[in-house]
């Protein structure tokens, strides 16, 4: 295959998984909590053994993959109901995505090299930016939405970075999917940031139960394993470093001036 062709080809396939995630994200608002629990609870329950006999994966790649299912299902259990925005519990699905961030915080400090260390450093810093108060919610007859409003969009252009330098570091066969896998809740973010973090948890969770369970059939044709670059690593890191300081600084001033 040419690099024209290569190239070609994934476009085209990136293309196509971010019409399908849209595509997701526009019938998840609309379904019922009927459906969503049946998806993000009882389909992960039934395919569990599956999973079990066809990965020997390390803790890192479980704990992924159930605690953002198990953040899904967060999502569900306050869709549609109450504000919960001033009350503890509501706070509950940014604990857990504060802990779907430590996570890979833990790789990038065992990792040790430099890019590990400043990403992991940066990762810090956007738990300790992530908003003070709850989501709230929404529903009516077209759409049911789980909102947080303490998000900004250089927030989320730094989670991104942070994460797709992650990816680029440890998992760089599936880098260029998740191009694609962090883009379209970015898109969604920019437009309207107080929608980023739910399309964030459920486009995940179906991604990586997706590739849980079609790994050997799905993986061969996104592998960018050759799009890895040491040089890369330390100035992807420096900026996602960066990023997430100056993400700090623009949410203390914003909530300084009471904004």
């Amino acid at each position: 295959m040419s690099l024209n062709s290569g190239i070609l080809s994934f476009l085209t396939l990136s293309a196509l998984i971010a019409t399908i995630l849209f595509g997701f994200d526009f019938a998840a608002r609309r379904a019922s909590n009927r459906v969503l629990w049946g998806l993000f609870l009882f389909v992960p329950i039934g395919l569990t053994p599956t999973w079990l006999a066809s990965h020997s994966w390390g803790f890192f790649e479980w704990g992924k993959l159930y605690t953002i299912i198990g953040t899904a299902c967060v999502l569900v259990w306050f869709r549609g109901s109450q504000n919960w925005r001033d009350h503890w519990s509501g706070k509950t699905l940014l604990y857990l995505f504060g802990l779907n961030i430590f996570e890979a915080i833990l790789v990038d400090l065992q990792s040790g090299n430099p890019a590990g260390l400043v990403n992991g450093f940066a990762g810090f810093v956007l738990i300790l930016n992530l908003p003070k108060s709850g989501p709230r919610t929404i529903a009516n007859r077209h759409v049911s939405d789980v909102l947080f409003p303490g998000f900004n969009r250089v927030w989320i252009v730094s989670f991104t970075v942070w994460n797709l330098t992650f990816l680029h570091n440890h998992y760089p066969v599936i880098f260029g999917h998740h191009l694609v896998v962090l883009g379209v809740p970015l898109a969604i973010g920019l437009l309207n940031t107080e929608r980023w973090l739910q399309a964030r948890i459920w486009l995940l969770a179906v991604d990586l139960m997706v590739l849980a369970t079609f790994r050997s059939r799905i993986v061969p044709f996104l592998d960018t394993t050759h799009w890895y670059n040491s040089r890369v690593d330390i100035g992807a890191a420096g900026l996602s470093f960066a990023l997430s300081v100056i993400a700090y600084l623009s949410t203390k001033l914003t909530r300084t001036a009471g904004v």
